[in-house]
């Protein structure tokens, strides 16, 4: 970033060129994800008129809700963004052609915005990650998959899950991040930070196929934004080993009450957003981690006593039983409202209700009019299950499996190696 004389000196095309970059970067903080979005009227409608019109993008119409992450009209917005603010930065070169310390100005508000956005963006993803909300694919049916089945995004939450020092050290590092980019004689420090960690991130989501790419890649352009105006003296000093120095960019005002009162509006905006981020992590884990610690786990089917008669999977049913048998193979029972039941090749999902008291639990199925009422006896390994389906008298004998007896929650860490013969 040019000094206070190199200002009056910048060539016309510099000045469009801030004009145009810092133009961009304000409407995308305005307009996506955390800021206003499609959900003013008015920018919802000149995106729809612009995608249909000028894009030729037929039937192009923006769900708000559903149109986020790597969807059609994330791509439109980002197009139609670099538009307006080309043409903005058009006209204003002109009229600003006096006046090029405004834009310099102008520049580095925008700078100091995106700071802000920018820390909150990583404190929200880096709480998520600390308070264990964001990454939470460890679940029965996930641990019950086969890998071959998943999708790379379902893969790499599953991998993710799978080491919970790992999410939270990544989320510490995206907070140190972010709170170094509060304040000016930090502000570098944070943005390096921030962009090391985002393009570890970039990568993940590019090669996973999360659907967060376009914001991610945004997050990341955003620190080479607030790194712009020290770009040339780091090269100086990193590449060439020249003696440089950093430019620290004051924002003071001749009249203390003004320098008093933007102190304690920065410092109200840091505690809200720390508050927010840490309230939505802190509110949303205990409720992620509401479960029937006593029936959740895996029960694979061992026989059916179907109205006192028992039938084994490997016996012949008969046409009365081959539904029942059909349906009830294996059962995962997960969270407080919510089961399924497998065949072995498909599966049907039921919510579910519960009487701890009198060890009673009811699955039932809105879409296949199937509902059942059993009491179940869990023991050390197995667990039995009887009670009626359809006016039939069913117990299904069963095989526990919890999460401790698998592999990849049991196998913890180790500086040697230990060799593992069910490997």
């Amino acid at each position: 970033m040019p000094t206070d004389i190199d200002v009056r000196k910048m060539p016309l095309w510099k000045n469009f060129l801030m004009l145009w970059v810092a133009g961009y970067v304000f409407l995308f903080m305005l307009t996506t994800n955390l800021g206003l979005g499609w959900g003013v009227p008015f920018y919802k409608s000149l995106l729809e008129w612009f995608g249909l019109n000028i894009l030729g993008i037929k039937d192009f119409h923006i769900v708000y809700g559903l149109s986020n992450g790597d969807s059609l009209a994330t791509y439109v917005q980002a197009c139609f963004n670099s538009i307006l603010s080309l043409v903005l930065a058009a006209i204003c070169t002109p009229i600003l052609r006096g006046k090029r310390r405004f834009i310099h100005q102008f520049y580095l508000f925008v700078i100091v915005i995106a700071r802000y956005y920018l820390a909150l963006s990583m404190l929200f993803y880096g709480m998520g990650k600390i308070f264990d909300v964001q990454f939470v694919a460890r679940g029965y049916t996930v641990l019950e998959e086969k890998v071959g089945n998943m999708s790379p995004m379902g893969l790499l939450w599953a991998l993710m899950s799978a080491s919970r020092s790992y999410t939270f050290i990544s989320g510490l590092l995206e907070c140190v991040g972010a709170l170094l980019l509060f304040w000016r004689r930090t502000a570098i420090l944070g943005a390096i930070t921030t962009m090391i960690v985002m393009l570890n991130v970039v990568l993940l989501n590019y090669n996973y196929a999360v659907p967060v790419k376009a914001f991610a890649t945004h997050l990341v352009l955003l620190c080479l934004f607030i790194l712009s105006p020290d770009l040339k003296p780091m090269w100086n000093f990193f590449i060439l080993h020249k003696n440089e120095k950093l430019r620290f960019h004051t924002y003071t005002s001749d009249k203390r009450w003004i320098n008093i009162s933007l102190s304690i509006i920065k410092y109200i905006v840091v505690i809200g957003i720390l508050y927010y981020c840490i309230n939505v992590g802190y509110r949303t884990e205990p409720q992620r981690n509401v479960t029937l610690s006593d029936i959740n786990g895996v029960y694979e089917i061992q026989s059916i006593i179907y109205n006192g008669d028992t039938l084994g999977h490997s016996s012949p049913p008969t046409a009365s039983r081959r539904e029942i048998i059909k349906n009830w193979k294996r059962i995962i029972i997960e969270i407080p409202s919510y089961a399924k039941v497998y065949d072995g090749k498909t599966s049907k999902t039921y919510t579910t209700t519960r009487n701890p008291m009198d060890s009673i639990i009811t699955f039932t199925n809105t879409e296949l009019g199937t509902s059942g009422s059993f009491h179940y006896s869990i023991h050390k390994d197995s667990a039995i299950f009887s009670g009626t389906v359809k006016e039939d008298s069913i117990i299904l004998n069963t095989l526990v499996k919890h999460k401790k007896d698998y592999q990849l929650n049991k196998s913890g860490f180790h500086w040697v190696l230990v060799p593992n013969p069910d490997r």
